[in-house]
Formats: C-alpha cells, structure tokens, sequence
C-alpha cells in the first residue's frame, strides 16, 4: 500500500500521528497478541505460551476470560464453535458450575488448536472480504473480514480433531 495514501486518508479524517511513536518499512508488526506480515498473520510467542499456561477454570468469571481469549483469536481455529459448545454450556443462566469430561477435552482441544504452528492466516490479494460462518446443533456464527487463505481451505482440515493427538483431545 503506497505510504502517501494512508498519509492522506489519515490526515482526510484530521487523525495525527505520533512520529516518535511510529515505525515505517518494517517486515512485521507485533499488535495484540498476533504478528502480522508479508506472510499473514499468527500468534506472538508470549500469547501462545499464555495460551498453553491457561489454568483450568474454576468458576464462571475465569471461564469467561479464557473464552474471550480463544474467541478473540477464534479465526485461527476452524469449527470453533462446535469445539466450544460444552464451555459455553456452562456459562448458562442457572446452570451449575460442574467441569466435566466433555468440557476438560473442549478446554484442551481450544488450546491446543491455538498453539499449534500451522495456524497462520495469508493474505489475499485477489479480493476484499470474505464471509465465513460456522454452525453446529449450539451455536451459529457468521463473519465478514478481509480476505484470507485458511489453513483448513484443505478439505482434510475440515474435521480439526482428525489433527489432534489423543493426549491433547
């Protein structure tokens, strides 16, 4: 994207830039959480360390947080929703904080399926946006964001648990 354009843009809307506080020509961009660059987008070293470290939730408050953390970087994680269903059981008015089986092999495959280093988002240059949604039986979501070629474009990639080893399912 050519500098002096974004210059304008910014300068159209009578946003003003730091310069102390700005980098140009950089391969890569380190922004909450992910890395962006010339090959797309990934997770930061420390966030999938975070990720791993992630204690087990003992009450709806720390469930909450570590939901908001996979969600946030969900885009990573093909069939999200699915994996999710039993951890966002718990959160349901009047149900009763029981972690089971079914929501410690959830909490395990969400974290496992964010630290893994295939998850890398590339860019494409071919079109703007890209809508995607996800369904199960529990939920259904629906997104429109710039385009990305997804690791899981490969159909062998449409059943995420075929990729995750039966000591971290």
């Amino acid at each position: 994207m050519n500098l002096n354009l974004v210059l304008k843009r910014l300068d159209d809307y009578r946003l003003r830039l730091q310069l102390n506080k700005c980098k140009f020509m950089q391969k890569s961009v380190t922004y909450m959480g992910c890395i962006i660059s010339a090959e797309g987008i990934s997770l930061t070293e420390d966030k999938i360390e975070a990720i791993k470290q992630a204690p087990r939730s003992e009450n709806t408050t720390q469930l909450r947080a570590f939901l908001g953390m996979v969600n946030y970087h969900g885009k990573f994680i093909h069939n999200l929703s699915s994996i999710l269903q039993p951890l966002n059981q718990l959160l349901q008015r009047n149900q009763e904080f029981t972690w089971s089986r079914q929501c410690e092999e959830a909490f395990n495959k969400a974290k496992y399926s964010l630290t893994t280093s295939a998850l890398t988002l590339t860019s494409s240059h071919t079109s703007i946006a890209d809508t995607s949604s996800q369904s199960s039986k529990a939920a259904l979501c629906g997104v429109c964001e710039p385009s990305y070629h997804q690791p899981y474009d490969n159909p062998s990639w449409m059943n995420c648990t075929e990729h995750i080893p039966e000591s971290h399912a």
